[in-house]
């Protein structure tokens, strides 16, 4: 069989690996292990979320928390000394490291 110049499947293919290797890389790391890294939230709910916020800046002051997020609004439902609670809350979400936790909950007993 003679070349007649066209390039075959086999050429195709590894373009197309070329060309997927080069603009289908994630722009992200996709190495989820926490070998680089001791992340960690904290979930906790408080009553407004004015004081939501006075909690987050205190922490940040204190360099305790990388970041908080307040979400307003929610209803917690909770049975409390044998009854049933009904109650609106703000859930708060503290970014932070592993290192910071025992911090946070001295914190938390002191604000």
């Amino acid at each position: 069989m003679t070349s007649t110049g066209r390039r075959g499947i086999g050429n195709k293919l590894s373009d197309l690996d070329a060309l997927s290797s080069y603009y289908l890389r994630p722009s992200f790391s996709t190495d989820f292990s926490l070998s680089h890294t001791d992340a960690v939230v904290v979930l906790t709910t408080i009553a407004t979320a004015d004081e939501a916020v006075a909690l987050i800046k205190a922490l940040l002051e204190r360099r305790l928390i990388a970041c908080g997020t307040v979400q307003p609004g929610a209803r917690s439902i909770y049975r409390w000394e044998g009854k049933i609670a009904d109650e609106q809350e703000a859930v708060v979400l503290l970014k932070t490291r592993s290192g910071c936790v025992e911090g946070l909950r001295r914190a938390f007993a002191e604000l």
